[in-house]
């Protein structure tokens, strides 16, 4: 029974600290004047990773799908985003 709470209650961690950590970058990437030392191919490979974990979690009950897409999801927009944001600051790219 306790194992299995605690079980429930871990999954939120991702779900809370994924799309978090995205949005502190972006926020501070919307702010910096100069965002050269952000790493583009590190948020692009993240994005990658988390559009697959997306694709291939496996189908749980509904609390399970909704961290999943908390986690994955949302943070996959973010970075995107994220992405973008790099792009059109970065020196001489566009």
């Amino acid at each position: 029974m306790a194992n299995e709470k605690m079980t429930r209650y871990a999954g939120w961690l991702p779900a809370v600290i994924l799309p978090t950590a995205a949005a502190d970058q972006l926020m501070q990437s919307i702010r910096a004047d100069d965002v050269n030392g952000v790493s583009l191919s590190a948020w692009f490979l993240f994005l990658v990773a988390n559009l697959g974990s997306l694709v291939f979690a496996p189908k749980k009950p509904k609390v399970a799908r909704l961290q999943v897409w908390i986690a994955f999801g949302v943070t996959s927009l973010i970075e995107v985003v994220l992405i973008f944001v790099l792009l059109s600051r970065r020196s001489g790219v566009w």
